[in-house]
């Protein structure tokens, strides 16, 4: 993850990526951070890989579409 944030820094430096996009990659990846590692683990465990999953998935998605509109609403406002 450091090497990733490291370069996630030097796009945003370069200007290949805004501040913004960089703050919602951020956002996703905590969300949905060790998505397959922890999936698998509680598949071992008997859980259902769907649920597990995609209620992962949808949760990263809700968090980036909440923290763009957050975004929208303060720069209209």
């Amino acid at each position: 993850m450091a090497y990733g944030a490291a370069i996630m820094i030097d796009e945003v430096e370069q200007g290949r990526l805004t501040r913004h996009e960089a703050n919602l990659a951020n956002h996703h990846l905590g969300v949905s951070h060790s998505l397959l590692e922890d999936t698998m683990l509680f598949v071992a465990m008997g859980i259902s890989f769907w649920w597990i999953f995609l209620t992962r998935l949808a949760l990263a998605m809700v968090a980036v579409w909440t923290m763009r509109g957050i975004k929208r609403l303060r720069v209209r406002g």
